[in-house]
């Protein structure tokens, strides 16, 4: 039997032996897709569904799936793919609606926060925190038709590189993405309730800080510009 993975919602009955059959969920889930059945792999409630935040409902079949397939979620060259079996997430990340979601399989390897004029308007914040991962570490799976790219340079809506990434439903900045590497927001990841950042997402400087609209006591590099590559402050 055929399976494609997948990743959506569903709101409508559970069939099968587990604990939950019958029951009636609005739930996110990451399944596995089989002649027209989602077979449910993992599922992790959101509100009004029950309060566990994930449960395994190996074997059971769930009706009324609404939801996109891999095939149709492809960030580009570079990036991990659905189909790579050996893609472990790690981490997951998505937009405010949910309506763009990314995983990614491995830290950060680094993580910094921005003063830059052009992240202070872009962000609407006095800084951008951000981690940065190599592209081959990082999979869409859902949303793909939602986003859209903002080129500051150039001053255009398009995907020339560097570029701003959102949500275009919600609005939400999802990441810089560079020539080689996806600055993420960790402000979009799960990390629990309440959240536990890893240290890797911790930031290892400031930067631009030059152009700060507050100060930061934190004991952290402060450089004029990029890391190493600038003076610091």
């Amino acid at each position: 039997m055929a399976r494609s993975h997948a990743w959506g919602s569903f709101v409508g009955p559970v069939e099968g032996d587990g604990a939950l059959e019958g029951a009636n969920l609005d739930v996110d889930i990451d399944a596995e897709v089989a002649e027209d059945r989602v077979v449910a792999v993992g599922i992790r409630s959101r509100p009004p569904g029950p309060s566990c935040a994930s449960f395994e409902l190996a074997g059971a079949s769930v009706l009324g799936w609404r939801g996109e397939m891999a095939s149709d979620l492809q960030l580009g060259p570079g990036y991990g793919s659905l189909e790579d079996e050996r893609f472990l997430a790690k981490y997951r990340a998505r937009c405010h609606c949910g309506a763009v979601r990314y995983e990614v399989r491995a830290d950060p390897v680094d993580a910094k926060v921005c003063h830059c004029r052009a992240c202070q308007v872009l962000h609407g914040a006095p800084m951008q925190w951000a981690a940065i991962f190599h592209k081959r570490d990082v999979r869409l799976v859902r949303g793909i038709e939602a986003l859209r790219f903002y080129n500051g340079a150039v001053d255009r809506p398009e995907r020339l590189l560097p570029c701003k990434v959102r949500c275009g439903r919600c609005g939400t900045l999802i990441a810089d993405e560079g020539r080689r590497m996806w600055l993420a927001f960790p402000s979009l990841f799960d990390f629990g309730t309440p959240p536990e950042v890893p240290e890797a997402f911790r930031a290892s400087c400031h930067i631009f800080y030059g152009m700060r609209v507050m100060d930061i006591e934190d004991g952290l590099p402060k450089w004029s510009g990029h890391k190493n590559e600038s003076t610091l402050l």
